[in-house]
């Protein structure tokens, strides 16, 4: 079965709004998919440099015996 009446001109005007809005969200999952990819990638290849725990320069008192 078709579509009885096709009129293409009415058909591009109805769906034009909604083309965008797909279109522009497609647009933006691509856009944070590739900042996300380029994030993970940076934050992987930092050389945090390896440190010894600073000593505490906290004085314990002596222990006294009785």
């Amino acid at each position: 079965m078709s579509a009885p009446e096709t009129n293409i001109e009415k058909q591009t005007k109805r769906h034009f709004g909604p083309l965008i809005g797909m279109t522009s969200v497609v647009l933006a999952a691509v856009v944070v998919m590739l900042a996300l990819t380029y994030m993970s990638d940076d934050v992987s290849e930092q050389d945090a440099p390896i440190t010894q725990p600073a000593e505490s320069s906290v004085e314990s008192a002596p222990v006294q015996s009785n």
